[in-house]
């Protein structure tokens, strides 16, 4: 089968892989540059209320479980 195709096929096939391919590259590239890390993405920090155990985020001053200010 390949025998039967010219170089003019060839060419159409090679261009229409390189305009399939292309755009996926390059976006590939741009999530890669762009994207955060999770090791390296916010987090709030977070500590154990002193009344009830549960964990809670340390920009509060009530805790969201059981109502004990937080010192």
């Amino acid at each position: 089968m390949l025998g039967a195709l010219g170089l003019p096929e060839l060419l159409v096939i090679l261009t229409v892989l390189l305009i399939l391919t292309v755009p996926i590259f390059v976006a590939v590239l741009l999530i890669r540059r762009f994207a955060v890390p999770r090791s390296q993405s916010p987090r709030v920090a977070s500590k154990v209320c002193g009344n009830c155990g549960h964990r809670i985020p340390d920009i509060g001053t009530f805790c969201l479980f059981c109502g004990q200010r937080q010192v």
